[in-house]
Order: structure tokens, then sequence, then C-alpha cells
């Protein structure tokens, strides 16, 4: 089941948010007009879903709450872990050296227009706008994710690429369904999800998306943060194609496990799964492993279309098979490695020449050992066999050195 916890977000995006003026009603009156879109909303959802859903209180709160509740990184160890994924996103040119990842993420609760938490749907005044009726889409949203707790789902692997594969799930049903209530109930069409076709052969946080964004979130962390939605609608709407709801509901129960089967509708019904890939020897013994993780077809395409034109990227990313990125710290030095399958050799040549063009775009130079440097970092990219991609990146180079003597 999806757990009560989780939390849901609708976000200011897709029509769905919509500001109020500045002659904002009374609290009591807001609330009780709120509560009655609330109610048609619930009516809507059974309706066309055919479910009962469980009694979930709606309470009014402000952006600043928000903030202040779910903004940010929490606790300490989250901030750690929140600057380790800036470490792996910096270097390999996801972001640029004057972003910052926790400041994304909290402005990135500063646009949300409803959320779902704790058995409790919450709506963030300057946003949510119950007068206008085009806002009760935004209840539809979050009342599809209420429904989605009541399926019986299998646990999410914890990695990267899993997580947003779930997330595209449940967050494409529930944009699905919010385009499907102001579509007056008639099926919504999406762009086809061709264009990411293969050659031959915040945990516990769930979002609805903004039109309005600060600018201190990069571009390339948001076209991640947006996949769920975006990409998540498109594979629902091939799912309901098939067999309308029945289809739909079905996916809980054997959901997608990796964005290459969001990006590649077939691949999930083809059963196609990511292949298992063992992390890298270390150069030593006293590094300290920390996590390791599976990022995906879609993060890796990210990484190059932040550099490189779109087509380019998705030529050299469609072959992805599994990958695994193992993270390392020693005091206040850091070490990963990433080794990446393909499904051929020439795909490997692929990836490897639109990297080392990435690398060139970003800034970086190459220094005598043939590594790339920049900002304190140090990377290489080579093979450990044919239908492999390594990259490894340090801010110690010697590291480096030593695991390039090993490939």
């Amino acid at each position: 089941m999806v757990l009560a916890a989780i939390l849901a977000v609708s976000l200011l995006t897709f029509g769905i948010g919509v500001f109020l003026s500045n002659q904002s009603p009374d609290l009591a009156t807001y609330t009780a007009k709120a509560q009655e879109m609330y109610k048609d909303a619930r009516s809507f959802v059974e309706k066309i879903r055919g479910v009962t859903l469980p009694d979930v209180p709606l309470v009014v709160i402000t952006k600043a709450w928000a903030q202040q509740t779910w903004g940010g990184s929490g606790s300490s160890q989250n901030l750690k872990n929140t600057l380790r994924d800036e470490n792996v996103y910096k270097g390999v040119f996801l972001m640029r050296e004057d972003e910052s990842l926790v400041q994304a993420q909290t402005e990135w609760t500063g646009y949300w227009v409803a959320v779902t938490w704790k058995d409790q749907i919450y709506v963030v005044r300057e946003y949510f706008n119950p007068f206008h009726a085009t806002s009760e889409a935004t209840l539809v949203h979050e009342l599809t994710h209420i429904m989605q707790g009541t399926l019986d789902s299998p646990p999410t692997p914890y990695t990267f690429d899993a997580i947003k594969a779930r997330a595209a799930l449940n967050e494409g049903d529930a944009t699905f369904m919010a385009d499907f209530y102001l579509n007056n109930s008639q099926t919504p069409t999406y762009t086809p999800l061709k264009a990411t076709a293969k050659k031959a052969n915040s945990p516990g946080i769930q979002l609805s998306c903004p039109s309005q964004v600060a600018p201190s979130i990069p571009q390339s962390i948001l076209k991640i943060d947006y996949f769920a939605y975006d990409y998540g609608k498109r594979f629902i709407s091939t799912l309901y194609a098939k067999e309308g709801w029945v289809e739909v509901n079905a996916a809980y129960a054997n959901p997608p496990t990796t964005t290459a089967q969001i990006l590649n509708p077939e691949e999930y019904y083809q059963n196609i799964t990511a292949q298992p890939v063992s992390s890298l020897p270390l150069p030593g013994q006293d590094w300290t492993h920390v996590k390791y993780t599976q990022y995906g077809e879609y993060f890796i395409f990210s990484v190059l279309n932040t550099w490189l034109p779109t087509d380019q990227a998705k030529a050299s990313t469609d072959g992805w098979r599994g990958d695994n990125l193992t993270y390392y710290e020693k005091g206040n030095e850091y070490l990963f490695t990433w080794n990446i399958v393909w499904q051929s050799q020439s795909e490997v040549f692929s990836f490897s020449e639109s990297f080392q063009n990435m690398a060139d775009a970003a800034g970086a130079s190459k220094n005598s050992n043939g590594n790339w440097y920049t900002n304190g970092r140090y990377l290489s990219i080579g093979q450990e066999d044919n239908n492999s991609t390594i990259i490894t990146c340090s801010n110690n180079e010697t590291a480096i050195r030593a695991l390039g003597e090993k490939l």
C-alpha cells in the first residue's frame, strides 16, 4: 500500500493552480467554499474510479507554513545526504557551481498548491482559489493520491530510478485524473512517448506542478522534478488506452521499476528491467562506503541534455540497460564511481563521445593524465568491458589516478 505519511502535492503548473486576488475573502468564507469544492471533487473521483474514499480532512495553510514544514533538508542527516547528491550532480555537470540543491528544494515547496500528508489534504491559501472552477482539478489530483493509498502495491526499491518510476505512476495517474476532469470526463490527449523509444530490440513526497518557479531552481533539476508529471501522465494515457481504468489500477500491483519503462511503455509490458550492475573495486581500504543507487535512463539523459541538444542526448542514452553509482567518503574527501551498462558497444561509444562533448561545453579541462578537471573535482571516463562505461569522480586526484590504473 501507499504509506499514509506520503506527501502528495499539487503545483502551480498545467493550469491547476490559480492565484487569489489581493481582495481575499476572510478565512471562514474561504474554508467553507474550499470544503464545498472538496465534496464535489470527492464525488467525481469516487464515480470515475468506482471506489469509496476514506474520510480525509481538508486543512487550509499558508505558503510560509508549507516551506517551514516541508522545505529544505530537515535533519542534519538529510542535509548531509542532500550535499552528497549535490556533489554527484555537480560532478557530472548536471548543476553549475553557483547553484544550490538545498535552496532548490526549499524554493520548490513554496510553489505547492495543495498537499496530502498524514491522512489530511492541505490547501495553500496564497495559491489555491476555491472560487475558481478549475481549482477543483487540484482536489481531484490529491484525492487520486488518497485512492492510491487503498490499492495493494509492492514496496518501491530504494534507488533513484525506481523512486522516479513509481512517482511517475502515482503522479501521472493523479495528473491524468485532473486533466480528465478539466476535459469534461473525456480522455486527455498528449504527445506520444515514441520520441524516446528504444532502438531495436522527496522520499515520501509526491507533488502536483508550478507555472511560475523561483529562478534559483536550476532548469536541470526542474526537468527531473517534473518527470513524474509530464512523462507520467503520458505513461498513464498509454495504459488507459488499452483497457481504461482497469488497466491503470492493475499497474499498482505490478508497478514500473525504471524510468526507461516510463519513457517506453513497451518495455514495461515486455518486463524489460534493469540489468544488475556491480560497484568497482576501490583504490584503497580507507574509504567509507556511504551509499549506492541506480540513476536510470532519464537522469542520464538529463545530464547530457543540460549541455547538449535534446536529439543528441536521447540518441546517446536510449541504449541504457542498467547502472550503479557508489559513493564513498574519507574525511572531507569524497569519491564516486558510476558503472553504466549499455545494449551494445556502439552505444558505449555514443555515450562516451557525448559525455566528453558535454564536459567540454561545461568548461572542464583535461590535465596531463587525461582526466577532466573543474572546480576542484577530478573526473575520468573509460570502459570496464565492451558494454559498459565507467565514470569516476573525486576531489582527490590520487584516488582517480589509482582507479584509472585498475581499468
